[in-house]
């Protein structure tokens, strides 16, 4: 009898090791719109034209993802150290470097600026990411920490926007240092006080479980994590169960 069954539980072996490496079923993904627009979204669609058995399902938000956004899918969010939603799973893909950077005359008139004390009341560009936009702080290559309250004269949800008033002139912005090259190699930006930077921001992959995390989630996860290295400096990889509670 044990050798007549065989056959058929090698072709159940054989058949749930195919299901592993085509994922299938609906996987729910949202993000953050510049990262959905430069990277996440085109991943999305590699995967599902490589995968025909796997449907993705992809949301944007800007600042931070209403509560809903985290209950069923994968939740893409930038967070400075390990994000504290109870009963959820973290896996970090990337740290992203910040630095400070302003349009020419305002770079100008900071140029001596040593510490970020010079800094206090500095016309300045907030992120709403941020719960006190018009707090700031900082760190030198040493690790020395120092804080400051700039004057936000503007402030918005998006980092484009953010970016934009910087090169109108409103004041003195921190934006990760992978989207600025291009402006400081056209000098529409200039780097101010340049051996103090803001705390990098990592980007974390949320789900709620390790159960729940299905082969086409753990094939997402993994292919943006390698997609992102080339971003800023690499977060070491490790997953963060989040107790309840905390």
């Amino acid at each position: 009898h044990a050798r007549a069954t065989r056959p058929e539980a090698q072709a159940a072996f054989a058949s749930a090791g195919h299901s592993l490496e085509s994922p299938g079923g609906t996987l729910q993904v949202s993000c953050p719109i510049a990262l959905a627009v430069a990277e996440v979204g085109p991943l999305a669609i590699q995967l599902a034209a490589l995968h025909p058995r796997l449907h993705i399902s992809l949301s944007t938000y800007s600042g931070r993802p209403e509560a809903q956004e985290a209950s069923g899918g994968l939740v893409i969010l930038p967070a400075i150290g390990p994000p504290k939603d109870a009963g959820f799973v973290a896996r970090k893909l990337v740290d992203f470097p910040y630095i400070l950077v302003a349009a020419p005359a305002i770079a100008e008139a900071y140029r001596h600026a040593t510490s970020p004390h010079d800094l206090d009341g500095a016309p300045a560009i907030g992120w709403t990411f941020h719960d006190a936009p018009e707090q700031w702080s900082f760190e030198n290559a040493t690790g020395e920490t120092a804080h400051t309250r700039v004057d936000i004269r503007f402030k918005a949800d998006s980092l484009a926007l953010v970016a934009d008033a910087a090169l109108r002139s409103l004041g003195i912005a921190q934006l990760p240092a992978g989207a600025c090259i291009s402006h400081l190699a056209s000098g529409a930006l200039c780097r101010v006080l340049e051996a103090w930077t803001p705390p990098a921001i990592g980007m974390y992959a949320i789900y709620p479980s390790r159960r729940h995390l299905t082969p086409g989630g753990r094939l997402f996860i993994d292919a943006l994590h390698q997609r992102l290295q080339s971003y800023g400096r690499p977060g070491r990889v490790v997953s963060i169960d989040i107790p309840t509670g905390t």
